[in-house]
């Protein structure tokens, strides 16, 4: 997997395997929506992994919401299911890796 940056067109199941974060970016001019949404990795002091949620509007620091998932636990299902949230709300992929 390489990484990606400015707006680009990516497939749900390779986004899925992103090894560090993937941002997502909505603009809309005609209703000042600028919105931006975050998911990163980060492993937990127990060692298990946790994924970052970050949202807010473009500029600001935003919302964080961590879900942390046992490191036995698969979280593809899980990850998919948010990554096509936001691509069906209208945000577009900017950088990933």
């Amino acid at each position: 997997m390489s990484e990606g940056h400015g707006t680009v067109e990516v497939a749900t199941e390779e986004l899925v395997q992103f090894k560090q974060y993937v941002r997502f970016v909505s603009r809309n001019s005609e209703t000042n929506r600028q919105r931006f949404y975050l998911l990163s990795w980060q492993v937990s002091l127990q060692g298990d992994i946790a994924l970052v949620c970050t949202w807010g509007r473009l500029g600001t620091q935003g919302r964080s919401r961590v879900i942390v998932f046992p490191a036995n636990m698969p979280v593809e299902t899980r990850l998919e299911r948010l990554i096509k949230r936001r691509l069906i709300r209208g945000y577009s992929v900017t950088e990933w890796y």
